[in-house]
């Protein structure tokens, strides 16, 4: 009875209490304070009574922009603690705390699967627009995966490269992993999450010789177009973009003059990488391998 009463006034936000409003985020790095509660995704009402404690210290997690089916990797840096300690040796990174293994176990009924994991690591969630679903929390993760469900807490740590965005998610939440009393946390860590893209670069061989345009094909996550790609900050290895159009199948279609290029060898197979923003601050990046070789007599 006790638990259908705090649902009821979770979903109906007919509670008393601290107003946020989690907006997606659109810088490169976001900070993600130690009183970031992940569990609280998607939460627009804190209130200490309402969980049966008091808890008013603790934040709603931030968040950022994120397409379905699209590919994101995650990094970051910094310190924190799940203590009031100033302690160094009770800090660690993102990583978390080695042989701290805890189970969050005091908002099990806010829609969020449980998580197990160490201590102080960086976790995150996908959600929609709307709040998490109470009748619909997903299975317990403990170990690390790159294909959580909506509303499934999963650990990220210091990185975590490649992971698939689920159906319908439009925003990923990121916080840090504690037991419980979030309201005592210190420190904060800096993330920077990429979206990888699909990149076919062209000429197959190219020659460091000769002079001209290399072409990148960036196939990008349905829910962005060209007008959401800030063409200034693109660059392959080195080459700003000197030209940029979107093809008919959707493509965009960049072009660098291959003189710019910067530390390419010669090789059967060279990884080129494209790197770049979103018109909202979001890096993304993407590579592909191609023939490199080094002779005169190339076309001029």
């Amino acid at each position: 009875m006790k638990r259908n009463i705090r649902k009821l006034l979770i979903s109906s936000a007919l509670v008393v209490g601290f107003l946020f409003l989690a907006v997606p985020q659109s810088v490169s790095a976001i900070t993600v304070s130690g009183k970031a509660c992940v569990y609280f995704a998607g939460q627009t009402t804190l209130n200490g009574e309402t969980f049966g404690w008091n808890e008013t210290d603790v934040s709603i997690p931030p968040c950022i922009k994120v397409c379905s089916w699209s590919t994101v990797s995650i990094s970051a840096t910094g310190l924190w603690t799940h203590t009031s300690s100033s302690n160094p040796e009770d800090w660690s990174g993102p990583g978390g705390k080695a042989g701290s293994e805890k189970t969050q176990d005091q908002y099990d009924d806010l829609g969020i699967s449980l998580l197990t994991t160490g201590l102080d690591t960086l976790v995150g969630v996908f959600l929609t627009d709307d709040p998490p679903d109470l009748e619909a929390t997903p299975a317990e993760l403990s170990t690390v995966t790159t294909t959580p469900a909506l509303q499934q807490a999963f650990i990220i740590g210091a990185s975590l490269a490649d992971i698939t965005v689920p159906d319908g998610a439009t925003r990923l939440f990121l916080g840090h992993h504690d037991g419980y009393e979030w309201s005592n946390n210190q420190g904060e860590v800096e993330v920077t999450a990429t979206t990888i893209v699909s990149i076919d670069i062209k000429p197959e061989m190219l020659n460091l010789k000769s002079k001209g345009v290399l072409t990148a094909f960036i196939e990008l996550p349905e829910c962005y177009g060209e007008e959401d790609v800030d063409i200034g900050t693109v660059e392959c290895e080195g080459a700003p973009a000197v030209n940029a159009m979107m093809a008919n199948d959707g493509k965009l279609i960049v072009k660098f003059d291959r003189e710019d290029l910067v530390g390419v060898s010669p090789g059967d197979a060279v990884e080129l990488t494209v790197t770049g923003q979103l018109t909202n601050g979001t890096p993304f990046a993407g590579s592909d391998t191609i023939r490199v070789i080094d002779r005169g007599g190339g076309k001029k």
